[in-house]
């Protein structure tokens, strides 16, 4: 029991729904509130860095705050800090959370993002006996000076106008101060109760643009945090995520470098850099990059020095848009100078009209090393995520996924110790097909089979829920959801209750939740766990740049009781 309860308290968070993602068109259903919901899927995943299936296209802008739902339950979020045309990089509030491929999340915009232009006032018909009013009359052209660019009339009105080049921009200074604070209680051990997982930030990511007149960025990434253990202990440190100078990658500039510590843009799989990258985009938007440098420890304070990396990939598009791209990379490390990982990256996505997107990913280790053995001398798909997803103007879709997890064999601690034989036979595989009949905020049904398969087990789970709009406020979201999972050693079953609601600043979100837990071969007066789980947030929304939510969760396992309450601030200039 005292270990069970740590886990699900381990981030303060509860099993949120696992909402089937939805058409960009269901996003932006009308509903109450200033703001509109975005669901979203994780693509890829390295510790600090999520990378998302949605972008500027779709309304992402950097600062944006992203809420992630991982199947196995928990309430996670991070802050949009790199945004591309068609997907975004995430940076988790937990650098530690690191989500599956394919794992659900969504994120709120503003509804001005998105609004369309006004409609022309219609004209209002005169009444029978009045006139109609005479047509307004032109006025007579202005006397414009003639344009030295060489416009004439007909031309399109931009034409022949030169755009400002970054370099002959004003300087610009952007960026956001935050601080995000959580206390747990609840976790016990043999010291008696203990605030474990308990922590306190304080973070700024800061952007200047152009200080030097060469269109140049300069971006510094770094936070302070105490964090408190098992055991009472306590720990505060300084982690530096991003120092770094880079110039191109615009229109103007098609090659693209960058120096100093970053997340590589051309490939966010490889992970974080000490060293330089350089990246150029042809003429037909095709993409050649290469980095070289050492990587930072996965560790709390992102040490670095002990591996070293090169790496280089090739992104071709079919268009200008994008709607149909592959990727392949290869990353070469060195840990204490000997020959360590040898990783292949493929990608693809489509984006196909109406309705259709598709996206994959694989990660090949390659064992070509006496040291090897172990694996073998060949190929191991050590990560891999296929998404079919079809979705129809009213706000249904289905989709189809599949995602696997292994563990390479590498001599940076990339992941926890294990034996030869974890290494050789632990995986995940997991297979699901999902749909929903319309958008949240309105009457619909969702549902989702699935099943899954690893080392020890394999089970399936079900989950089946139907969404209703404004029930008790005028554009409030209610939702019952029935859930359960079968597995040969641990069963669930269990009903969730979920009220939500946008307001004019933000929104606000309830959650309740029991089920039974039942263990396989435990004495029959302790195979079945009851549990309760209640959850409530509320975030805000400022056009001066604030952002502000808390919650607080409360979980009651069998006779073990715990809370954790939370809050998230942040000014963005």
């Amino acid at each position: 029991m005292t270990v069970l309860l740590p886990l699900c308290m381990a981030t303060f968070g509860v099993v949120s729904a696992v909402s089937i993602a939805q058409a960009p068109s269901a996003a932006t259903t009308p509903q109450d509130g200033a703001e509109l919901r975005l669901p979203l899927r994780v693509t890829s995943a390295v510790r600090g860095a999520i990378g998302i299936d949605r972008g500027a296209r779709d309304g992402v802008q950097l600062g944006d705050r992203v809420s992630f739902l991982p199947a196995r339950g928990g309430a996670f979020a991070g802050t949009v800090r790199q945004v591309d045309e068609r997907s975004a990089i995430v940076e988790p509030d937990e650098p530690a959370f690191v989500p599956e491929p394919g794992t659900r999340g969504e994120t709120r915009i503003p509804r001005r993002r998105l609004a369309p232009p006004p409609d022309p006032a219609p004209s209002t018909p005169p009444s029978r006996g009045e006139t109609s009013p005479p047509p307004p009359q032109p006025s007579p052209a202005p006397p414009w000076p003639e344009r030295a660019d060489g416009w004439e009339p007909g031309m399109p009105l931009l034409a022949r106008v030169r755009p400002v080049e970054p370099a002959a921009r004003e300087p610009r200074f952007m960026g956001r101060i935050w601080s995000a604070g959580g206390l747990v209680h609840g976790a016990t051990d043999d010291a008696g109760s203990t605030f474990a997982n308990s922590q306190l930030r304080v973070g700024t990511d800061l952007r200047f643009e152009n200080a030097l007149g060469r269109g140049e960025t300069l971006e510094l990434d770094f936070e302070v945090a105490h964090r408190a253990d098992f055991d009472d202990d306590r720990a505060t440190g300084l982690l530096l995520r991003t120092l770094a100078y880079r110039e191109g990658g615009t229109r103007f500039a098609p090659t693209r470098w960058q120096v100093g510590r970053f997340l590589q843009h051309a490939m966010p799989e490889f992970g974080w850099v000490d060293g330089l990258e350089w990246g150029h985009r042809t003429e037909d938007g095709h993409r050649l990059a290469a980095s070289i440098g050492w990587q930072p420890n996965e560790d709390d304070e992102l040490s670095t020095g002990d591996d070293f990396q090169v790496a280089a990939s090739f992104r071709w598009v079919a268009d200008g848009p994008e709607t149909l791209s592959f990727d392949v990379g290869y990353q070469k490390t060195f840990h204490h100078a000997d020959a360590d990982r040898d990783l292949f990256v493929l990608k693809g996505r489509w984006v196909g009209e109406p309705g259709w997107d598709v996206s994959a990913s694989a990660w090949l280790d390659t064992y070509l090393q006496s040291r090897d053995d172990a694996k073998g001398q060949t190929f191991e798909l050590t990560q891999a995520w296929l998404a079919v997803r079809r979705f129809e103007t009213d706000g249904s879709g289905y989709e189809f996924s599949y995602r696997r997890r292994a563990f390479p064999l590498t001599l940076r601690r990339e992941f926890e110790p294990r034996t030869p034989a974890e290494l050789d036979d632990e995986h995940v595989d997991r297979v699901a097909l999902a749909g929903h009949s319309g958008a949240r905020g309105t009457d619909h049904w969702r549902a989702e089979l699935s099943g899954w398969a690893d080392e020890r087990e394999h089970g399936g789970a079900l989950e089946l829920g139907k969404g209703y709009g404004s029930v008790f406020l005028d554009g409030d979201e209610l939702a019952l959801v029935l859930f359960g999972s079968l597995g040969e050693f641990t069963s669930v079953a269990g009903v969730r209750v979920e009220l939500g609601r946008s307001v004019s600043d933000g929104r606000w979100d309830l959650l309740y939740e029991f089920a039974n837990h039942h263990l396989a071969g435990r004495p029959p007066d302790g195979d079945d766990l009851l549990q309760h789980r209640l959850r409530a947030s509320r975030s805000f929304a400022f056009d001066s740049g604030w952002n502000l939510a808390f919650h607080g969760d409360l979980v009651l396992w069998d006779d073990d009781f715990a809370y954790g309450v939370g809050f998230f601030v942040q000014r963005s200039f």
